[in-house]
């Protein structure tokens, strides 16, 4: 599955129970004084636009749209000083991935007291 990945895109993806256990090592090691930075989003394939499909400054409105039926990788990221962790989550995998991913990160941050 994550091969299937790689080809496509060019990013460095661990495996999500790698990229897991990765977070929670650098969660662990920072012990709240340094910045981790978590980003996810949806994975689209890369398609190069060339300048023929480019248009000029004119936007075309479509009047009805399609339902799109397609499903797509979640493409999730942790930036901790120098380092960054990659990895893809398959939809049916996102679930337990979630359960998994929130438990660390609820773990790993320090909440700061109130000062009054």
């Amino acid at each position: 599955m994550l091969d299937h990945i790689a080809r496509n895109f060019p990013l460095p993806s661990l495996s999500n129970a790698e990229f897991l256990k990765e977070l929670a090592s650098y969660l662990k090691a920072g012990e709240g004084s340094s910045s981790v930075h978590l980003t996810h989003k949806r994975l689209l394939p890369q398609s190069p636009a060339t300048a023929d499909q480019l248009s000029s400054n004119v936007i075309s409105h479509l009047t009805s749209f399609e339902t799109n039926t397609n499903t797509y990788y979640v493409l999730i990221r942790a930036k901790c000083e120098e380092k960054t962790l990659t990895t893809a989550v398959a939809p049916e995998e996102l679930g337990d991935f979630w359960t998994k991913y929130s438990q660390i990160v609820k773990s790993g941050f320090k909440l700061k007291n109130k000062t009054k």
